[in-house]
């Protein structure tokens, strides 16, 4: 019995210790992991981010060795609002809490190879992450792919669906890791709790930019009204 329970227990332990590991480490994802010591990829360096992102790419493949998950949400900013705030890199730690900085250290045409730095935290070693992300090559869509770190690889989407009315928008964000030793089932569990977190930090930044938008058209029109009816022709 005590051995039984001795066992039980092990197993949870090992469980919430990895599950705490996973959710800390993928939560670099976006902004992806690489080791500190590779800062950047020196400019004549024989593969070309085109070439190191379509070798990483996940989701183009159907495999069961991937977790995968999808998010949907629904946003009340424009597409462009959203776009925009996902493809700006250095205001990331806007809407993702656990990123300190994120700045650009290469550029080939539409893809981007970035440099972020995470908070300290527990389970994460590394604290200088890279990702190489694409923009624009399909409609309002944003993918990206983790060249090397805590997992052997992945890669995410981002897809941005306007509404009839071009105010809102649906926002599906897809994500697939190979977790490597561990279990999927685990893997998949931390990777959700992380999205829905992620998600909802650039769904409420998206929305507060939106009204900011708003307010501050209404307080233009204002002006110019005010300055035509004191300045009549």
């Amino acid at each position: 019995m005590k051995i039984d329970l001795g066992l039980r227990f092990s197993k949870r332990f090992f469980i919430a210790t990895t599950l705490l590991s996973l959710i800390s480490s993928t939560y670099s994802l976006p902004v992806s992991s690489h080791n500190a010591a590779a800062i950047s990829i020196p400019a004549g360096a024989s593969d070309s981010l085109s070439a190191m992102f379509n070798k990483h790419f996940l989701l183009n493949h159907d495999s069961k060795k991937f977790a995968r998950i999808v998010t949907v949400t629904d946003v009340k900013a424009s597409p462009q609002t959203v776009l925009e705030l996902l493809s700006d890199f250095p205001r990331f730690p806007e809407f993702m809490k656990r990123v300190k900085t994120v700045s650009v250290t290469r550029q080939e045409g539409n893809l981007f190879f970035t440099e972020s730095y995470l908070k300290p935290q527990m389970f994460v070693s590394q604290t200088c992450n890279h990702t190489i992300t694409q923009l624009h090559h399909k409609p309002n869509t944003i993918e990206w792919v983790l060249i090397d770190g805590n997992f052997p690889s992945a890669s995410g989407r981002w897809e941005v669906e306007p509404t009839e009315s071009g105010k809102s928008c649906k926002v599906t964000y897809t994500v697939a890791i190979d977790p490597g030793p561990i279990p999927n089932n685990i893997a998949a569990l931390g990777l959700k709790i992380v999205q829905k977190e992620l998600v909802a930090g650039m769904r409420t930044r998206a929305e507060q930019l939106a009204r900011q938008s708003t307010l501050s058209k209404h307080q233009d029109d204002s002006n110019n009204h005010s300055l035509a009816t004191s300045h009549p022709i």
